[in-house]
């Protein structure tokens, strides 16, 4: 259904913001793309979820200036425009949302069309079987993915919030005190989702517990860890793994670390340069994966296995294995530290 907005506004970011800003209007705004203007109002780009991740993964840094990394070639209509042409527009182009300008170049509205989000068609697993050695003793007697934030387990963060994008099938695998979590969340239906267990005898790592999955397990199949707290777009991420054409996707973050003391680089004896107190930018690994069915017949039944050798393996077995930028909040409750902050957050 064609929609004229009434919060359009939450979505314009100035040419001076900060990519960081525009992509906190992304994840709060109604709408899934953010207006750019010029000081005197003029659109000049757009920045959509898509563009975003594209930019990260092209070495964008959150500061920059959206300015930057935003779409300069955008399309607009005109107030003027009737239903009909809005539509049309909207088909040719490929798109769900269109800014409205007047003839100066100046918003004056965003127009979309809204359509019922599609249930996902798949599995998605949630890894809960670990058992918090870091976290000793808070993990004496709760398994890690119980332990609480914000007055809720950490699996309750992430159950929930992809029940909120629309995802109903779970499959959580649980070892380590699995009889709380089974307790706690039952068959899911307090959430509005459908709970299913896969009780793993001795640990099977961070991916070996995917082998107990069925035989006929259909569509592609989302991994989390049960020990992360993330607004990640559950929903982004399968499009994109989808678009990609890929076999397994993974979830990554840039992390940049301050080296404190000058790197000197030699050839034998001899030095080859030496810079101040560099700054080594990564991508790093965030605990969440889509996967296709044929990538669980790399795996042997019961069989102690991560994740990251899986992915290891596809790639010597040349399957596509894509990144997935997440700009997020994304946080690993690994230690009692980042217990304590995430609470503090």
């Amino acid at each position: 259904m064609l929609e004229r907005s009434k919060s359009w506004r939450d979505n314009v970011v100035s040419e001076s913001d900060s990519l960081r800003t525009a992509a906190s209007c992304l994840n709060g705004a109604f709408h899934k793309i953010v207006l750019v203007v010029s000081e005197d109002q003029k659109l000049i780009g757009t920045v959509t979820d898509g563009d975003l991740r594209r930019g990260l993964l092209a070495g964008a840094n959150l500061e920059d200036d959206v300015k930057q990394w935003m779409n300069a070639e955008f399309i607009t209509a005109f107030d003027s425009a009737s239903s009909l042409e809005l539509i049309s527009q909207m088909k040719a182009k490929d798109i769900h949302e269109i800014p409205i300008v007047d003839e100066l170049g100046r918003v004056t509205g965003l127009v979309a069309d809204h359509q019922s989000e599609p249930e996902f068609q798949g599995t998605f697993v949630i890894m809960a079987g670990g058992r918090g050695t870091r976290l000793m003793p808070l993990t004496e007697s709760t398994p890690k993915p119980m332990l609480r934030v914000g007055g809720r387990p950490i699996l309750e963060h992430i159950l929930s919030s992809a029940v909120a994008q629309g995802f109903c099938d779970f499959v959580i695998s649980i070892n380590y005190l699995g009889e709380v979590i089974k307790s706690y969340f039952g068959d899911g239906s307090k959430w509005g989702a459908s709970i299913t267990y896969l009780s793993e005898d001795l640990p099977l790592g961070t991916a070996g517990a995917l082998s107990l999955l069925g035989a006929d397990t259909q569509g592609p199949v989302i991994v989390a860890n049960g020990d992360l707290i993330t607004d990640l777009d559950y929903r982004a991420m399968l499009k994109h793994h989808i678009e990609s054409d890929a076999e397994i996707s993974v979830a990554v973050r840039r992390f940049e670390f301050k080296n404190p003391y000058g790197v000197v680089r030699t050839t034998g004896q001899y030095v080859d340069s030496i810079e101040e107190k560099p700054t080594v930018i990564s991508q790093v690994n965030t605990g969440v994966y889509v996967l296709e069915p044929g990538a669980l017949k790399l795996l042997n039944k019961g069989q102690f296995f991560n994740m990251t050798d899986l992915v290891q393996k596809m790639l010597e077995r040349n399957s596509k294995v894509a990144a997935f930028p997440i700009h997020e909040a994304w946080m690993d409750i690994g230690t009692p530290g980042d217990l304590k902050e995430a609470n503090q957050a």
